[in-house]
């Protein structure tokens, strides 16, 4: 089931007839320790693979994001570090599989740079889309796959 989340009244691309599946994620889950170096920033990446489970060759967009869990704000958008989006172009039935690595910064919440406790968990989301605005956003949600509390910053 496609879900368009992010919508652009301006968009010049169409949306996508294009399916696809994520599957073998591998999310993190080491802790990352945080020091006290300012301009300091900390790699988390995630693997994971898509497949083009629609008829025919098709362009998408893999993302990743993190932040700290808030059970209150499950899916606010405040907080979020984002990867930079990958382009795949995957024939009928092709598989890629692709590492995208969001920097946490050293003032992370959760590292001892900030009024948040040392430990603090953080949440994963990996997406596919189907297009691209002409801003940058992406378009034409396909799947998406959470693990929540994934890894702690520590500091």
């Amino acid at each position: 089931m496609a879900i368009a989340i992010l919508i652009s009244l301006l968009a010049f691309q169409a949306a996508s007839a294009a399916s696809a599946k994520i599957s073998n994620p591998q999310y993190r889950t080491a802790d990352v320790l945080i020091v006290r170096m300012p301009g300091m920033n900390y790699a988390v990446p995630v693997t994971y693979t898509i497949t083009n489970t629609g008829n025919s060759r098709s362009d998408f967009y893999m993302g990743y994001s993190t932040k700290p869990f808030d059970r209150n704000a499950p899916n606010t958008r405040t907080g979020w570090y984002d990867a930079p989006p990958i382009k795949v172009t995957l024939n009928r039935g092709e598989s890629a599989t692709r590492t995208l690595t969001t920097q946490l910064p050293y003032d992370a919440p959760g590292s001892l740079n900030t009024g948040y406790p040392s430990g603090l968990p953080y949440d994963i989301t990996i997406a596919v889309w189907g297009g691209k605005n002409w801003d940058g956003t992406l378009n034409t949600q396909i799947d998406r796959k959470w693990n929540y509390k994934s890894f702690k910053v520590l500091g």
